[in-house]
């Protein structure tokens, strides 16, 4: 079947303003998803260019050609802009005002309104830009680990490119990829890929946007709400897989069970918000007190959990002891008044308690329960015989006190 502008424009506009509906409304569900309005205002713009073209040969050159192109460009541009407000960077208008003057200013030139390859050269450039740097912002932002991140960068970068390469062929290549006359293979390309970027974008950024929310729900149910760590879930889904990683490359690893030392007295003296303040304080503390490569969690209670990779036990107990001193010199203030805490530290290492799991909390909390019974505010390790050790199964603990008793 032989393909015609008209039906090429009608097919457009109709896909355009359907996609831009699908954003309005996903965005009007969720209005914390602000890039899926700019998405509609993207497919809007673009509908709106093709409406124009509908009327070639009744409206102005300038009216076609000009803001024709210019809605179209504007749509690359809000593009852009929606993917730079999906990452949490503000819009850049400016560039996007600059490109759209320039180009209204050259179509008021005779010269450059007659020349059509020349007119396909220079609308590529910044349509081209537009696109490859959706691509960038969507690209540098793949820390958050979203499914559908990679493939909607690399649709805007394949799409950028089929812009590019119009710039070097618009001497002697068919409208619309070049100057020539159209032809029906060059339409039904340009058709075929516009459609198609037009479809993965709208796929893909909806994707992104479910991928974010449930992310965040994940997060938030692994997330203790008062300290902002990691609680009890967020413990069970991490601890497995961060052993089994030490455990395949034969490093050393450590774990830290903390107990807040008479916290229950702190409640019954000074009530539960008080208490909780004093939870806050801690959780500041232990993470000022591990390296950035470890994981903290409060498992329940005035209870506290560290994953510590590639720590030896000298390790282990420098930083223990590091929390234990911070903790104790941390206050909290309550009506003009200064409440100080401590912690005991238990601390099971692989080199001692090998890399299961529940050993390895077993003998934490041993260490822990000695921890207290030899003055509190003082750090503990569990030792028993390396895996292999014939004869040797009773476990041994090592305390080390740190400052004074509660």
């Amino acid at each position: 079947m032989q393909l015609d502008m008209f039906t090429v424009l009608v097919a457009t506009v109709a896909v355009a303003f359907v996609l831009a509906l699908v954003f309005l409304y996903f965005w009007a569900s969720d209005r914390r998803a602000p890039w899926l309005a700019w998405l509609c205002g993207a497919y809007l713009m673009a509908a709106s260019a093709a409406v124009l073209n509908l009327w070639r040969n009744v409206l102005p050159d300038f009216l076609i050609i000009g803001v024709g192109s210019a809605l179209l460009l504007m749509a690359f541009g809000t593009g852009w802009q929606a993917c730079r407000v999906f990452d949490k960077r503000r819009p850049l208008l400016l560039p996007l005002a600059a490109v759209i003057t320039v180009w209204l200013l050259l179509c008021t030139s005779p010269y450059f309104m007659h020349d059509m390859g020349l007119r396909v050269a220079t609308a590529s450039i910044p349509a081209a830009a537009f696109l490859f740097l959706g691509s960038y912002e969507l690209w540098r932002g793949r820390a958050e680990t979203l499914p559908s991140r990679r493939p909607a960068a690399l649709a805007f970068a394949c799409f950028g490119l089929s812009y590019a390469v119009r710039m070097p062929i618009a001497g002697f290549a068919p409208f619309p990829l070049g100057g020539l006359p159209p032809e029906a293979w060059a339409l039904g390309l340009s058709s075929v890929m516009g459609f198609s970027f037009a479809a993965f974008v709208a796929v893909l950024m909806v994707s992104m946007t479910k991928e974010r929310q449930e992310a965040l729900q994940r997060d938030y149910a692994q997330s203790d709400p008062l300290t902002g760590l990691l609680n009890r879930r967020g413990f069970i889904a991490l601890a497995s897989r961060v052993i089994g990683r030490q455990e395949y490359s034969e490093s050393p690893f450590s774990l830290l069970m903390l107990d807040l030392d008479h916290f229950k007295s702190i409640n019954d003296r000074f009530g539960h918000e008080v208490g909780d303040r004093v939870l806050v304080k801690f959780a500041a503390v232990l993470q000022e007190g591990v390296r950035p490569t470890d994981l903290a969690f409060r498992i329940g209670g005035e209870e506290f959990c560290c994953l510590l990779p590639n720590a030896s036990p000298h390790d282990a107990k420098r930083i223990a002891e590091r929390i234990c001193a911070r903790f104790q010199a941390a206050s909290t203030d309550v009506l003009g008044a200064s409440i100080r805490a401590t912690v005991s530290v238990g601390i099971a290492t692989s080199d001692y308690s090998g890399y299961d799991l529940d050993v390895l909390m077993a003998q934490a909390d041993r260490a822990v329960y000695e921890a207290k019974a030899t003055g509190r505010n003082r750090a503990v390790i569990a030792e028993v015989p390396p895996v292999g050790r014939i004869g040797m199964d009773l476990p041994r603990l090592s305390n080390s006190p740190h400052g004074r008793t509660a």
